[in-house]
């Protein structure tokens, strides 16, 4: 079936497309409460909108911000299931509730779908994250209301990130203090944050070797068996979650941590506190980055960098030169 449009829905009622949009996007009083109805009508017979509940919450009293997530091949579809973006979403839900705001949720593959996804709802904003650069520039020029960025590494527009290059510094001198002298980082894209938190390391005086993984779990374990983990003695992730897999493999193979080789994250999910040995990580500030995320929406300021701390526990032994 064809996709319906706002002009289509406009013709069949004899009406203009501002004054379907104008119910859209709850401008009630440029019309009449009979002219919405039919409107209202027409649009959850068409299927435009699943149902007039959606079209109703478009006109909600309270302040509607966007937040939009890119749906990631390393995400299989579920980016919500990731605890990093379930720990950004949840203090976005905290701060929105403290501030009275509601929070509208869903993932992204292009910009496109975030500029038709603001487009259906009567938002004050969007806040994004996982997208490239070029996404954030195109976005931009298609939005008529605030556009944040999280940890996008952007100047314009604005942004909320988080120091990765302090973070990555914090973690070198603890693994140099622990007498590493290199380290093997495995990252998923040649691209920020990732490499600024492998530079960080560097500017602590580590040497960095680089291996990018696969998106996919089975190429990335296919590769695990390729690597010579024996030969380091510590290896950084890129992410909490890459971390934990890590870990799990070595222990499957019979390799301890951090008795034969250290690991280490970064992002600072809970999970990394329960599991064994408990995960050595750079912890981001969610409740910071969250409140600052909010604010922008409606107080555009320069981009906000949130310190990280870093979280020493079991996962980092010493080197093997101690």
């Amino acid at each position: 079936m064809e996709k319906v449009r706002l002009i289509d829905i406009a013709e069949k009622l004899g009406l203009s497309v501002a004054t379907v949009s104008n119910v859209l996007n709850g401008k009630h009083h440029k019309i009449s409460y009979e002219t919405e109805k039919r409107v209202l009508q027409a649009i959850e017979e068409s299927g435009y909108l699943p149902s007039r509940a959606e079209v109703l919450l478009g006109r909600n009293p309270r302040s509607l911000i966007g937040f939009v997530v890119n749906d990631h091949p390393i995400y299989t579809g579920r980016p919500f299931e990731d605890p990093y973006i379930s720990q950004t979403l949840s203090a976005l839900l905290v701060k929105a509730n403290q501030h009275d705001l509601d929070l509208v949720v869903r993932s992204a593959t292009n910009w496109e779908e975030i500029a038709e996804f603001a487009s259906t709802w009567n938002m004050k904003g969007v806040i994004v994250a996982g997208f490239c650069k070029t996404d954030y520039a195109s976005l931009k020029n298609q939005l008529h209301i605030p556009l944040v960025v999280f940890n996008g590494g952007m100047d314009e527009p604005v942004g909320v990130s988080n120091d990765d290059r302090y973070g990555g510094r914090l973690l070198g001198h603890h693994l140099i203090e622990r007498g590493h002298k290199e380290v093997l980082c495995l990252i998923f894209a040649a691209e920020d944050p990732d490499l600024d938190r492998v530079e960080g390391l560097a500017q602590a005086g580590l040497k960095t070797t680089i291996q990018i993984v696969p998106p996919d779990k089975n190429e990335r374990l296919l590769l695990y068996e390729t690597l010579p983990f024996v030969s380091h003695s510590v290896v950084f992730c890129t992410s909490d979650l890459l971390a934990l897999e890590l870990i799990r493999y070595l222990q499957d193979h019979h390799i301890q941590v951090p008795e034969q080789i250290s690991v280490c994250g970064f992002d600072g999910i809970q999970s990394g506190a329960f599991c064994h040995p408990s995960l050595t990580t750079v912890a981001q500030n969610y409740e910071e980055q969250a409140k600052a995320a909010l604010s922008a929406i409606f107080n555009p300021v320069p981009n906000f960098i949130s310190k990280p701390v870093l979280l020493e526990r079991e996962s980092t032994g010493y080197g093997k030169d101690i």
